[in-house]
């Protein structure tokens, strides 16, 4: 049975794979294209696996195909055939510039391919940073979640309209209202009649970003009695205004 070692060992030979039948693919193109090309441009054809083994492995690979590329069309394409060496001038220059176009690209292709890996590398990192700092602040919340609603003091959240959208702990005891029961409601609920018209510019404020010192203030709860000696403050943390009440014993 193989096991993955193996197969991460043979990962490495997959680019002299691609140079060996990259090249004897080129070969039997170049043998159906003799008829018509004969002994020109024996070389040109050859170019291809090389640009192919430098992008997928990198100068070695693109070298290998480089050298096996030249032995199979000066062996197989010039003249003499079936020997190394070639008395064209044509083919000497051909084979110049195959040399010199092949060299280039496998250092422009290795190049390529090592800033395609650092940018990888750099993005895998960046992601990995981003990820590990969301994951923070989703723990900091949690964390902040626990501590208000595990809070004594009344902490009510609401929208820009004055709609509830949190209420902890210390707001069902002070008030009598469960969560559920006030959730999507209006904050009125628990104003009485003659602190509306208070509550109503303390909230102007807060909206015009004026900062507002904690207050003296009174509110009503679910059966109607009157809760006084409460010090309330306002903070805008951007969805709307938080109430925070704290009873003040004098």
């Amino acid at each position: 049975m193989r096991n993955e070692g193996e197969g991460v060992m043979r990962l490495p030979l997959v680019p002299y794979l691609v140079v060996v039948m990259s090249v004897a693919l080129m070969g039997v193109v170049r043998h159906l294209l003799d008829a018509l090309l004969g002994e020109h441009h024996p070389f040109i054809l050859f170019l291809v696996p090389v640009f192919l083994a430098a992008w997928v492995g990198g100068w070695k690979p693109g070298s290998l195909a480089l050298i096996l590329g030249y032995v199979t069309a000066d062996f197989f394409f010039t003249h003499p055939r079936y020997s190394i060496g070639t008395n064209s001038v044509e083919n000497q220059v051909g084979l110049a510039f195959y040399f010199f176009v092949g060299c280039v690209a496998i250092l422009q292709f290795d190049v390529l391919r090592r800033r395609t890996a650092q940018l990888f590398q750099a993005n895998t990192n960046l992601m990995s940073r981003e990820a590990k700092a969301l994951q923070q602040v989703e723990v900091s919340l949690y964390r902040l979640a626990n501590i208000v609603n595990s809070s004594n003091d009344a902490i009510i959240g609401k929208d820009q309209d004055s709609i509830v959208t949190d209420w902890n702990k210390g707001a069902e005891k002070l008030f009598g209202y469960s969560a559920e029961e006030v959730m999507g409601k209006h904050i009125g609920v628990i104003l009485p009649l003659d602190q509306r018209d208070k509550w109503h510019e303390i909230l102007e404020k807060v909206k015009r970003g004026v900062p507002v010192e904690p207050f003296e203030t009174a509110r009503l709860r679910k059966d109607g009695s009157r809760v006084r000696n409460i010090v309330g403050s306002l903070t805008d943390l951007g969805r709307g205004p938080t109430d925070r009440y704290v009873l003040d014993f004098p």
